[in-house]
């Protein structure tokens, strides 16, 4: 499994399949600071992408692929 991340800097969220951040945020306490961290399962992120039109995408934390994801009309 390739771990990845979308960050939602507008929402102030960051979307993970890493196993290690969302265990740390679910320790943090309320009003800590820093994102909101999300499962990707429990969201859809095309509602976000039709929302503000683009978002970043970090695919495989060990080469680190980074990506900006936008949104156009045909």
């Amino acid at each position: 499994m390739h771990l990845h991340e979308f960050r939602l800097p507008e929402e102030n969220l960051l979307v993970t399949n890493e196993p290690q951040v969302y265990e740390e945020f679910k320790k943090q306490k309320k009003g800590a600071g820093g994102p909101t961290v999300r499962k990707p399962q429990s969201i859809k992120i095309d509602d976000y992408l039709e929302k503000y039109g683009q978002l970043s995408y970090t695919y495989d934390f060990g080469d680190n692929w980074q990506f900006e994801i936008r949104l156009k009309k045909w």
